[in-house]
């Protein structure tokens, strides 16, 4: 069901105008008629889709309907399409329903047997939305960023990958080689409110020693003009990999 209305809603998208007036009277006991696609209301706004577009093919052929039906998926609209025609051809059913049509079926209609097409449309939709969403809540348990995992490690992991991102202090991230460092980095980044600036990433193992200094901040008189990586990363996120191969002076 739309937003704002107790009843599932539908629309008809045919050129006969006493048409959609007797099929929204022959279904309002159970479905709330709403306006086409690409109509707007009194504020120029356009109304949220519908559950259900039903539409009457014309003389023209499919062409029009299978159009509207390509639009929908590329639009990844939630709306569950019937298409009606005259047309006797059993390839006609076949072009639309190929295209994603949910039902397609002959007329003259018959009210009582489009009321059950639509009912079981809307229950599909429901079925639908409701395991959207419970894919959708387990991709988030089970990752964060480009890590994946449902092991209790990584959801202690993931924890703290949030609950670190909504911190502006430094982490230390400790890890075997290969095992993820710079992608925990990178998901604190993504989470964090320095996300739209730039992640920078800077191997320090395979900087000279006697060039560490100069390479990470750059020299006095050039220092204007070198974009240097921590520069380049002020007010954002560096990433310093492999630190610890660094030797400290005593």
């Amino acid at each position: 069901m739309t937003a704002g209305t107790d009843k599932p809603t539908f629309t008809v998208v045919t050129a006969d105008e006493e048409f959609r007036e007797a099929l929204a009277d022959a279904l309002k006991s159970d479905f709330e008629l709403v306006p086409p696609p690409g109509t707007k209301d009194e504020q120029g706004e356009q109304p949220p889709a519908a559950d259900i577009l039903l539409i009457e093919l014309d003389r023209e052929g499919t062409r029009g309907a299978l159009d509207l039906l390509e639009k929908l998926r590329e639009n990844d609209q939630d709306t569950a399409v019937i298409v009606m025609s005259e047309d006797p051809r059993p390839q006609t059913g076949l072009r639309v329903m190929n295209a994603g049509a949910y039902d397609y079926f002959q007329q003259p209609i018959n009210p009582t047997v489009l009321r059950v097409i639509m009912g079981r449309a809307v229950e599909k939709l429901r079925v639908d939305r409701e395991n959207r969403l419970m894919r959708q809540e387990l991709t988030r348990r089970k990752s964060v960023g480009d890590l994946l995992g449902s092991t209790d490690a990584m959801q202690d992991l993931f924890e703290s990958i949030r609950r670190v991102a909504r911190s502006t202090a430094s982490v230390a991230i400790r890890g075997e080689r290969g095992s993820g460092k710079e992608l925990v980095a990178r998901s604190i980044h993504d989470l964090s409110q320095r996300r739209d600036r730039a992640f920078v990433s800077v191997n320090c193992a395979a900087l000279p020693e006697t060039l560490m200094e100069s390479e990470l901040f750059g020299y006095e008189k050039a220092l204007s003009r070198a974009p240097r990586p921590l520069r380049k990363a002020a007010s954002s996120s560096p990433i310093m990999a492999r630190s610890c191969s660094m030797r400290s002076e005593r």
